[in-house]
């Protein structure tokens, strides 16, 4: 089931992705208790392209988990935000993973995390971690979750194929990961 983490070359690069997310949603993001604006999202999208969700979990996890012990947020660490984590790796994972990065893929993946992810899940753990009604909590992600759903929708499509393409390629080269059969 976890073959992959046999290779070495495959935990290191699990590795490098666990520091990047933690780096850049530590030091290249602005957080607030309920919003979140940064580039973690661009390493969490070329992750989930170049390596089997299963894995991506991992390091979403993991990740998550040192990032809060290494530089603790001003709302504390909250678990079920992991839940949050957990989902948006299969987001990814199942339509840019092995896929041809394409503007569909790119607009399915950004819509069902946004309404998933961002207000859904997020609005709930927000809702229980401040005490606010849960309606009143979506309402109030609007604005975030439009703003970075359009940001998605814009950076994505100019950054995600050639940074995946590249990645896959040295990736294969250093054989992390295996020569991908790519789908539409």
């Amino acid at each position: 089931m976890f073959d992959e983490l046999k290779n070495t070359r495959t935990l290191t690069v699990m590795a490098i992705f666990m520091a990047l997310t933690i780096l850049t949603s530590h030091f290249f993001s602005i957080t607030f208790i309920d919003k979140s604006f940064g580039l973690t999202f661009i390493i969490t999208a070329v992750m989930c392209s170049v390596l089997p969700t299963k894995l991506c979990i991992i390091v979403a996890l993991v990740s998550d988990v040192i990032g809060n012990l290494v530089f603790p947020t001003p709302g504390g660490f909250y678990p079920p935000f992991m839940i949050t984590k957990v989902v948006t790796a299969i987001i990814y994972g199942k339509f840019l993973y092995n896929k041809k990065i394409t503007f569909k893929n790119i607009f399915i993946v950004s819509t069902l995390n946004a309404l998933i992810a961002s207000m859904i899940l997020n609005s709930l753990w927000v809702s229980q971690l401040t005490g606010n009604p849960y309606i009143a909590q979506i309402i109030a992600r609007i604005p975030t979750t439009i703003t970075n759903y359009v940001k998605d929708l814009v950076i994505f499509p100019l950054i995600l194929d050639r940074l995946v393409r590249i990645t896959r390629k040295k990736l294969v080269d250093i054989k992390a990961i295996e020569k991908p059969v790519i789908s539409g």
